[in-house]
């Protein structure tokens, strides 16, 4: 069994980095085709509207994989939960050669989302803000033939880069001052690590529930 995870950084048809979405394709396929993955756990995958279609589609990442193995997996994919849709951007697919039997997200489910008054926002800020995750965590059940199941967690923890402080930002990189650019690093950190729990937390569940269950965290 070959499991596999890759970032594939904002993939979709905005432009974020000048390439264009025919270059990309141009690379990515071949590098997905080597990997030859049987699970294969994606993250920033961003979602397109058709003409007439009120909602999102995973236009771009169907293109990357069609006439390629993965065309025919099956797949799951988070949602917001705002909605239950796809989201504009970073979204989290896992695919599979073998059927997911079972498909859930977590975001907050077990960590309740850490409160903080930003100290060097601009204007100041005095009631504290719950900080939540940036996106969910998709966790399937994978069930390959003659086996037991496989528990597939796909995970995308906060970058370590300073989140941003209202009114403390010059630029995507820059800042008003290095108390407010501590501040977000602060804030990054602490919606990274509160995400790291709750899928420690999650783990433990299933091992409570299988002490001999099959579990792999990717992302």
């Amino acid at each position: 069994m070959r499991i596999a995870t890759f970032n594939l950084e904002s993939f979709g048809l905005a432009r974020r980095t000048g390439t264009c979405i025919e270059t990309r394709l141009a690379v990515l396929r071949p590098e997905l085709e080597r990997l030859d993955a049987d699970i294969l756990c994606l993250q920033e995958i961003n979602a397109q509207k058709s003409a007439g279609e009120p909602d999102r589609a995973l236009l771009s990442l169907n293109r990357l994989i069609e006439n390629t193995q993965y065309a025919g997996y099956f797949s799951a994919h988070s949602v917001h939960p705002a909605d239950n849709h796809l989201s504009e951007k970073h979204n989290l697919v896992t695919l599979s050669r073998w059927p997911i039997a079972e498909t859930a997200q977590l975001w907050h489910e077990l960590v309740p989302a850490p409160s903080h008054a930003l100290l060097t926002s601009d204007p100041a800020m005095v009631e504290p803000s719950p900080q939540t995750w940036d996106r969910p965590v998709l966790h399937c059940v994978i069930t390959p033939p003659g086996s037991a199941p496989l528990q597939v967690i796909n995970l995308h923890l906060r970058a370590p880069l300073a989140a941003p402080v209202p009114g403390q930002k010059q630029g995507s990189f820059s800042w008003a001052s290095a108390s407010a650019w501590a501040e977000g690093f602060y804030i990054a950190a602490l919606k990274r690590n509160g995400q790291a729990l709750e899928v420690r937390m999650l783990i433990d569940r299933l091992f409570d529930a299988d002490p001999n269950g099959r579990i792999v965290v990717c992302g």
